[in-house]
């Protein structure tokens, strides 16, 4: 994943970033592209962020929303990521 992960570019979606397992990979990226974190819970949010936040020093952003109604105009996104998202 990590060799795809470094192709990235642009804006790149965690969808269900829940803990952060995925989304980290993201973070750990030496890549320059800006990773949001989604999930549809936002206190699971709140929390993923803040320890992300902790952690690594990568700007991002977090968003509290539902995949099926993404909270971004069509077009923006460049690549989404998902570990667990698409079984929901």
């Amino acid at each position: 994943m990590k060799e795809y992960i470094d192709t990235f570019h642009g804006y790149v979606i965690d969808i269900a970033t829940g803990l952060g397992e995925m989304f980290e990979n993201l973070l750990k990226s030496k890549a320059t592209f800006l990773p949001i974190a989604m999930d549809v819970n936002p206190n699971v949010l709140v929390w993923t962020k803040k320890k992300m936040e902790e952690k690594y020093s990568k700007e991002f952003i977090a968003v509290a929303s539902d995949a099926k109604h993404l909270a971004f105009k069509n077009d923006v996104l460049d690549y989404a990521t998902s570990m667990a998202g698409f079984n929901n």
